[in-house]
């Protein structure tokens, strides 16, 4: 019982990291498909070939500060994306 839950969690912290390798890599791709496209020089000041601007990107968005509206729910406002991402992260496993 306890190596089918620990096997469980080691499939399921393999499968987020290779969502997010991927993630990262279909950025990088998309970034210097649309560089070559518009004639443009992609971000390639971050790192080697411009491989840790996705890194980057998501250092500045987690520092941004958050903005919360005046007469929201606030935990329904900070839930809400993990709420829309979970049915496309949930969309893999099947």
């Amino acid at each position: 019982m306890e190596t089918s839950i620990i096997r469980l969690l080691l499939y399921l912290v393999g499968f987020i990291a290779f969502a997010a390798l991927n993630a990262a890599y279909l950025v990088w791709v998309e970034r210097k498909g649309a560089a070559r496209f518009q004639r443009r020089i992609g971000p390639c000041e971050v790192g080697p070939f411009g491989l840790l601007q996705p890194l980057a990107d998501g250092i500045k968005l987690m520092t941004k500060q958050l903005l919360i509206p005046g007469g929201v729910d606030k935990i329904l406002f900070r839930l809400a994306p993990v709420l829309c991402m979970v049915p496309a992260i949930m969309s893999f496993v099947t």
